[in-house]
């Protein structure tokens, strides 16, 4: 059910950001029109710098919204989790580095392969550690964790799962039940659809995602994938 009202707010959000677009590109090149013939010191020259922030900002909403909206391909391979860690590290970087963050590796060496999609896992990891990054106010600790989850119903594959730490502010109990809603966020510059589109990204893989949060103290998310089962052996 969520999954289907994520793909119905997708059609609708895309339609809105295509009549969005010329609209918004009309007013900003009048902005720069105006920058151009307005003198640096002049009080109103800043003022039309705050609205151009502002139109680059609904700009960036709309085409996340139009890619939120776009049927993925999953382009599946066998792998493990463990070695997209370091490339996500590489893409998350600048977040850590920005403040004064330690990166914690908790990487379990017999963790169970699955299979997936590997740019889009990367995708999901980058949202949360990101988030996680953003949470900490000066400084703190991210924790990246790895293990093997076994069954818990017959039938059922066991799981690998990969924990994301942070000891940042936390969630509220009343937001945690709202965080995966698209477009919710308590974040100035947020778009609000980095959670949204890691659930998505994970419904398609047969996954799931989990949260724990205490407000002061941190939160982890959980993500649980499959584990890869060959059946031709």
């Amino acid at each position: 059910m969520h999954a289907d009202k994520l793909v119905l707010l997708g059609q609708l959000s895309a339609g809105i950001a295509h009549d969005i677009r010329n609209p918004l590109a009309a007013v900003n090149l009048n902005l720069q029109l105006l920058k151009r013939g307005i003198a640096p010191e002049l009080p109103e020259h800043n003022f039309i710098e705050l609205a151009l922030q502002g139109v680059e900002r609904i700009h960036k909403i709309v085409e996340v919204s139009l890619n939120f909206s776009k049927p993925t391909v999953i382009e599946v391979s066998k792998l493990n989790i463990n070695s997209l860690i370091p490339t996500v590290l590489d893409l998350t970087a600048s977040a850590i580095k920005s403040k004064n963050i330690t990166v914690n590796l908790e990487l379990d060496e017999k963790l169970l392969e699955i299979s997936a999609d590997a740019k889009q896992l990367q995708q999901v990891f980058v949202n949360l550690i990101t988030n996680g990054a953003d949470a900490i106010k000066d400084t703190g600790m991210l924790t990246i964790k790895t293990y093997n989850e076994k069954p818990t119903k017959q039938g059922e594959k066991g799981f690998a799962v990969v924990a994301i730490s942070d000891d940042g502010c936390g969630i509220t109990e009343e937001d945690l039940s709202k965080i995966f809603n698209p477009f919710f966020t308590r974040k100035p510059e947020g778009t609000g659809l980095g959670l949204p589109i890691t659930h998505r990204i994970l419904h398609q893989h047969g996954g799931v995602i989990d949260v724990e949060s205490k407000l002061g103290l941190g939160t982890t998310f959980y993500v649980k994938l499959p584990i890869f089962i060959d059946f031709t052996q």
